[in-house]
């Protein structure tokens, strides 16, 4: 064998050992989402909740507000709005409970409606602002509450007085009878009066001898506490008639008592799903009487229902008079409007909504 040939094979099978070799244990990078724990020779998966960058050892825990829910993660996701992740590691995002919200992403962890506001449901980006005539004083909170009867809710924390606003009569109901409306947005009141009780009848025997018939009573008046009304509302109304007046007792060569035959007033009503106010008629007055000698007496007042605003029917004045019969009732609406707040720090007795139509996180006056 030729020893130069044979030097120069040995020489070339080592420079093909030493390309093997490199080729062999030569170390790569493990793609984002693995790992190499350098013991391994292929790398590994991270786990869900975990990622990594290219190249790295080990896989870092998904920080608070952010996620990776499945393996072999290389970053990890922003939790969307309504919805947040505590801790380290998470695997998923919790939607935030009623009565609170998380806005914008990434979020580790949920914020309180604050007064005046609410969050109904689960997951929400945001709180809602307590709509008209409601009212929400605590924090965190998934509704609002109405404001009772007879109580405002001023839209925002200084108190609004009712003196500051202007009272405008928006509609008056005076025919007997049915009727109804609609209410627009805004704060109102009622006021219902009942219609008056019909005056007795007078009497006469003789010409020295005249009686006269008693007065019906006023007929009750009533008002409803301040209504809110949010978006519209429908109502509808009575109005009572007057009693009718008593017959007089006739003559007629003999003395006759006067019936006590006079009408009582009809109520009167508002009705609607957020207040309903009657107000009762008056009572009528008592005719005209023959004593037993002949002398004759006055007909009893009626004494009901007296602090009423329905007009009483006035009894018979003299002999052989009819009594007069009493005064229909009536409904009356009323508006507040431009209501401003005062500077005093005192609460006052009742309030008045402002002109936003919005909620309050004082609570109602």
């Amino acid at each position: 064998m030729n020893n130069k040939k044979y030097i120069i094979s040995v020489i070339a099978l080592l420079g093909f050992a030493d390309v093997v070799h490199s080729a062999i244990y030569q170390c790569r990078s493990c793609s984002a989402g693995t790992y190499g724990d350098g013991l391994s020779t292929s790398c590994k998966s991270c786990q869900a909740g975990t990622y990594s960058n290219i190249g790295e050892s080990s896989c870092t825990k998904c920080p608070s507000g952010k996620y990776a829910s499945e393996k072999g993660s290389g970053s990890c996701t922003e939790c969307p709005a309504g919805k947040y992740a505590s801790g380290l590691g998470n695997t998923s995002c919790t939607e935030c409970p009623a009565g609170k919200y998380a806005s914008g992403k990434g979020n580790s962890l949920c914020t309180e409606c604050s007064a005046g506001k609410y969050a109904s449901g689960k997951g929400n980006s945001s709180c809602k602002d307590c709509t008209f005539g409601t009212y929400q004083d605590s924090t965190g909170q998934s509704s609002c509450k109405d404001c009772p009867s007879g109580k405002v809710c001023p839209t925002t924390l200084a108190a609004i007085s009712a003196s500051g606003c202007d009272k405008v009569e928006l509609k008056s109901f005076t025919t007997v009878g049915s009727g109804s409306g609609t209410l627009p947005q805004g704060i109102y009141y009622v006021e219902v009066a009942g219609a008056g009780g019909g005056g007795g009848g007078g009497t006469k025997c003789a010409a020295h001898c005249k009686g006269e018939g008693g007065d019906g009573s006023n007929g009750d008046l009533q008002t409803s506490g301040y209504i809110h009304v949010a978006d519209s509302l429908s109502y509808n109304v009575t109005v009572g008639k007057g009693g009718a007046g008593g017959s007089y007792g006739d003559y007629n060569g003999a003395c006759h008592s006067a019936k006590d035959d006079a009408g009582s007033g009809e109520k009167s009503t508002f009705s609607s799903s957020k207040a309903s106010v009657t107000a009762l008629g008056g009572n009528p007055g008592g005719g005209a009487k023959i004593g037993s000698s002949a002398n004759c007496k006055d007909g009893s007042n009626a004494v009901a229902n007296v602090n009423g605003k329905g007009a009483d029917g006035g009894g018979g004045k003299s002999g052989e008079t009819k009594g007069n019969s009493g005064a229909n009732g009536w409904v009356k609406i009323y508006q507040l409007v431009n209501c401003k707040a005062t500077s005093s720090s005192s609460t006052p007795s009742y309030s008045a909504g402002g002109s936003s139509g919005g909620g309050c996180a004082g609570g109602c006056r």
